[in-house]
């Protein structure tokens, strides 16, 4: 009796990567073992990861092997900022428009592993000023409308 993938996952209680992991280890073939998917899937994740695919000729299948264009993933502190960045351009916190350290850190940015130092960095490189200059490292923040095409940027790499 063959079971979705989340639905194994789920009942064993990991998540679905780490069940395909898991399965990996138990199987010679893995062709017969994994879902198939949609070719917009493959696309839609070539383009969020920014991923370069080459093609080649196998004697039994073809395969895809993938390579990472570009480095090949951002570090945690990286990741943090571009979240912060991400979080204060959507909710349009830019010049006199700010936010509270606890908001930012409680409801923009809840659970993001390296936030402290995230924000630190973006504050010491200028991309998110603080109202209050004695109180820096707890806000109000926002965005520098300064470094509004840097930000833009950063942000637009980070979509692909």
């Amino acid at each position: 009796m063959k079971v979705r993938t989340a639905e194994a996952a789920k009942k064993l209680g990991l998540s679905v990567p780490a069940f395909l992991d898991a399965a990996a280890g138990l199987m010679e073939d893995l062709q017969e073992a994994w879902p198939k998917v949609d070719n917009d899937y493959v696309e839609t994740i070539q383009k969020l990861y920014r991923l370069d695919v080459k093609e080649q000729e196998s004697e039994k299948t073809q395969t895809t092997p993938i390579h990472r264009a570009g480095p090949p993933s951002l570090s945690q502190v990286d990741r943090a900022k571009l979240r912060i960045l991400d979080k204060l351009e959507r909710a349009d916190k830019w010049g006199g428009n700010v936010v509270s350290f606890v908001v930012l850190r409680n409801h923009y940015c809840k659970g993001l592993e390296g936030f402290d130092e995230a924000l630190r960095i973006l504050l010491d490189d200028d991309l998110v000023t603080v109202r209050e200059k004695s109180n820096k490292r707890r806000g109000p923040f926002s965005l520098n409308p300064a470094k509004k095409r840097v930000i833009k940027e950063a942000l637009a790499q980070m979509q692909g």
